[in-house]
């Protein structure tokens, strides 16, 4: 980590948690892996950053001396209360820390050999299968396995997706181009190369799907 001046200034602190409210008082600006200074303690900062983006910020303590930072805020309310906030944050880590578990036990349960060790699921175009349920996990959604073999281009709809995806080959390298749409979310439009690679920028032009496979 390189030297940083002191520009920020705890003004609350959470007895219970250590998790403190920290007003920054300076525009900096970062590169990655620098850091900066907390009532002397440092703070790793991960990616470009400038942390005038707002005015408040609560770090928590993580080891060594450090804090990560986990919410921030342009102003605060007259009756702010840092421990009723800290509260919450907790409580949405623990709702986030729950879906994540129950992604995870959905993919472990759909590609067993990868809990066992296993890098690439078995059978073709393994890793375009696993980035494909990883992406749609929290919806416990795959691609079918007849689909994959056949490279039968289709379309599934469920749980307020509807979802559209269409194979090919680039330069000898097979991918899948997706798109996908949901009223409740951003649409996505990404294309899975089968050595892992993903585009979510590709231009894939308009689908026509003549025929869906379950």
């Amino acid at each position: 980590m390189t030297d940083a001046e002191i520009v920020d200034k705890t003004i609350m602190v959470d007895d219970s948690t250590g998790w403190r409210l920290v007003k920054i008082d300076k525009v900096i600006m970062c590169e990655p892996g620098c850091a900066y200074i907390v009532d002397r303690s440092a703070v790793a900062i991960d990616d470009e950053a400038d942390y005038r983006a707002w005015n408040y910020y609560i770090f928590r303590p993580i080891e060594n001396g450090t804090y990560e930072e986990v919410s921030g805020y342009e102003e605060l309310p007259d009756d702010f209360n840092l421990k009723e906030e800290v509260d919450r944050l907790l409580e949405s880590m623990r709702l986030d820390d729950e879906i994540a578990k129950e992604r995870q036990d959905w993919l472990d349960e759909l590609f067993p050999e990868m809990k066992d060790g296993a890098k690439v699921p078995n059978g073709e175009l393994g890793m375009i299968k696993l980035l494909f349920a990883e992406e749609f996990a929290m919806w416990k959604i795959k691609l079918p396995d007849k689909g994959v073999k056949l490279r039968k281009d289709g379309q599934i709809s469920k749980e307020g997706w509807s979802i559209e995806y269409e194979f090919g080959k680039e330069k000898g390298k097979e991918y899948l181009d997706v798109w996908a749409s949901h009223r409740m979310t951003n649409d996505r439009q990404i294309r899975i190369y089968e050595d892992g690679e993903i585009d979510y920028d590709v231009d894939s032009g308009s689908f026509v799907v003549v025929d869906r496979i379950d």
